[in-house]
């Protein structure tokens, strides 16, 4: 059940990134034909001026400063590279690699070729999405990429965990979901960074950790969110490299 309700999360954060990953930067396993899902629904969140989503009237995304004045070079460094073994990024220095046994792909884009990160926001989606995951047991490592949003400028990484912290606490009071919830630093692409951390029982049995850890560069924002077993956790925070 939490798994599928912060499925729904991510949908909302994507435009914002998040998402997938800022305010509302998801925790849960998604497949890829979620996709479909998530670009419908995230308009029950977007606000600010842009451009309209067709399959929604009036829907409207925010095109921050930073995107609408970003040069080639720089929009083809934080899109990054994607191929079918790793998802590189040289504006953050970040390399990804694939899941023993599983698959890596953008959320957004069909096959290996990415969309610029400029046109995810005309194209109403606002966010460079990558995922490597194992369908069989649930493990998963994603990086998202997006524009500091209006609300998140001025913030530090530590703010935009602690909110994350903040919003994630009220929720699981609501659905009466039972999780231990907590903000602390991880090590990630060489460097610590506040994370917004949460241990919880899983339906099927068995405890999972999912930790979104936040890494902001300029006016950009890098969400890296892991999902396993607490004991494989540390295994699989590896495949995200420095470069």
């Amino acid at each position: 059940m939490k798994q599928r309700i912060t499925a729904l999360l991510l949908a909302g954060g994507l435009c914002f990134s998040l998402a997938a990953c800022g305010e509302d930067e998801a925790q849960s396993v998604l497949e890829k034909s979620d996709a479909e899902e998530i670009l419908s629904t995230t308009a029950d969140t977007a606000a600010g001026s842009g451009e309209e989503n067709e399959e929604d009237e009036g829907y409207q995304i925010e095109i921050p400063d930073a995107i609408k004045n970003i040069s080639p070079e720089d929009d083809e460094a934080l899109t990054g590279v994607l191929t079918e073994d790793s998802y590189t990024n040289e504006y953050f220095g970040l390399k990804l690699n694939r899941i023993e046994s599983g698959s890596i792909f953008s959320l957004m884009d069909e096959g290996t070729d990415l969309m610029p990160l400029s046109d995810t926001y005309t194209k109403g989606i606002g966010t460079i999405y990558i995922k490597s995951q194992n369908i069989e047991n649930g493990e998963s490592i994603a990086v998202s990429i997006s524009a500091l949003t209006s609300h998140q400028q001025g913030k530090t990484e530590n703010d935009l965990a602690q909110e994350r912290f903040n919003q994630e606490q009220g929720f699981n009071k609501e659905m009466e979901l039972e999780a231990e919830c907590s903000v602390e630093n991880i090590t990630a692409v060489g460097e610590e960074h506040p994370a917004y951390v949460e241990i919880y029982e899983k339906d099927e049995g068995g405890m999972n950790k999912n930790a979104s850890v936040y890494i902001i560069k300029n006016d950009f924002l890098c969400c890296v969110t892991i999902n396993a077993d607490p004991e494989k956790f540390d295994e699989l925070l590896k495949l995200i490299e420095k470069i």
